[in-house]
């Protein structure tokens, strides 16, 4: 009879292990010792904890982490709602950590920065720091960011930064943009920043993926550092103010270059049809185009079906109101190389084959010319 062994390889295992989810590492670790021996580092190796009742089936206890937690690379303290927990871990955290997130600075998460400095490549932090209660003073203010910069400076391997409601004040402008010419992704929400123009004109090489999402900076000096990044693939930037769109609109149709951004993030952004149609003639290239709630419309889809059939890859339209049945078949039918949509319009009838009269070929679409805006220069 056939044996129902089941060993595998350990190396086999790993490399099958590096593709699955957590949950089905946590299944296969229940196969065999085997498996359990070759796959519990990797089910180990990225840890979300969250010690409240309502989630203490989907996360691990405090117990098996402290005993597992060498084999901890990747760890997720945003949502830890007991103190204790992080004091008992940090020491025990020693140069291995890759990606650490966490909700608000402290001296705990201070403590595990120092013990994984030479091993952290990714830091998320939903808020900077926070102010006592007792004082609201601007000198406590700047000495807390002067040693969260500081900090964060001493991260030599970091290459992607994450956070939200950071503080820069004009001393900490210069290790500000030093710690930006290392990274190759920068998420910023809701900070307030003196400043985003750079002192020197050296680009921002290594930048591949920026998000700005409403930041208190003025947009003049966004524009600047977004024109600092030559080999930028990804932006999100996202300003509820039209002043900042029509400033972005200059920027995007008076560039010298072609832009080579593959990915572009208007969530939430208020854009008429018009502007938005403006800023993708200016990206040849692009890829995906995340829009919810846009007035994305006629104007955008043309520029679409015309210019982007052959790169677009991905779409979020969710919840734009102008979108019609007609218009979701026209980018369905023709932009052959769409992996992702998103739309609120999905229904049967739009994925019924319509006839001839109905939805034209591109070669039938009347093509909506945008007029070049003309800009003032202020004398």
């Amino acid at each position: 009879m056939m044996s129902q062994d089941t060993t595998l390889p350990p190396e086999v295992l790993i490399l099958i292990g590096r593709s699955l989810r957590q949950s089905d590492i946590a299944s296969c670790v229940l196969v065999s010792r085997s498996w359990r021996s070759a796959l519990e580092p990797l089910l180990w190796s990225r840890v979300s904890l969250v010690y409240e009742k309502a989630d203490s089936i989907l996360f691990p206890h405090p117990d098996a982490v402290l005993k597992n937690i060498n084999w901890i690379l990747s760890l997720d303290l945003s949502r830890v709602v007991d103190p204790m927990h992080m004091q008992t871990m940090a020491p025990l955290l020693h140069n291995q950590l890759v990606h650490l997130s966490v909700a608000q600075y402290t001296a705990e998460v201070d403590q595990i920065l120092v013990q994984n400095c030479a091993s952290l490549r990714s830091f998320t932090c939903c808020y900077s720091f926070v102010l006592p209660k007792t004082s609201s003073t601007a000198e406590l203010s700047s000495q807390l960011a002067t040693a969260f910069w500081s900090r964060i400076t001493e991260l030599k391997h970091l290459d992607t930064l994450h956070l939200k409601a950071a503080v820069v004040y004009q001393e900490h402008v210069e290790r500000f943009f030093d710690i930006c010419r290392r990274l190759w992704s920068l998420t910023l929400e809701k900070g307030s920043i003196v400043t985003m123009n750079p002192p020197t004109k050296e680009p921002f090489l290594k930048m591949r993926r920026l998000e700005l999402r409403e930041n208190s900076v003025v947009i003049h000096s966004q524009l600047q550092f977004i024109s600092q990044c030559p080999h930028l693939d990804q932006l999100a930037w996202i300003s509820f103010q039209d002043a900042h769109v029509t400033s972005l609109l200059f920027h995007m149709t008076t560039q010298s270059e072609p832009c080579r951004i593959r990915s572009l993030d208007f969530t939430g952004t208020p854009m008429t049809d018009r502007e938005l149609s403006t800023i993708l003639s200016c990206v040849p290239n692009l890829q995906c185009l995340i829009v919810p709630r846009s007035l994305f419309a006629e104007l955008c889809c043309e520029q679409v079906v015309n210019f982007l059939d052959d790169t677009i890859e991905e779409l979020d339209l969710k919840g734009c109101p102008a979108m019609t049945k007609h218009l979701v078949q026209i980018l369905l039918l023709i932009c052959k190389r769409l992996k992702r949509f998103q739309t609120g319009l999905f229904s049967p009838s739009v994925f019924l084959a319509p006839s001839t009269n109905e939805i034209p070929t591109k070669q039938q679409l009347k093509l909506f010319r945008v007029e070049p805006l003309m800009f003032m220069t202020p004398e």
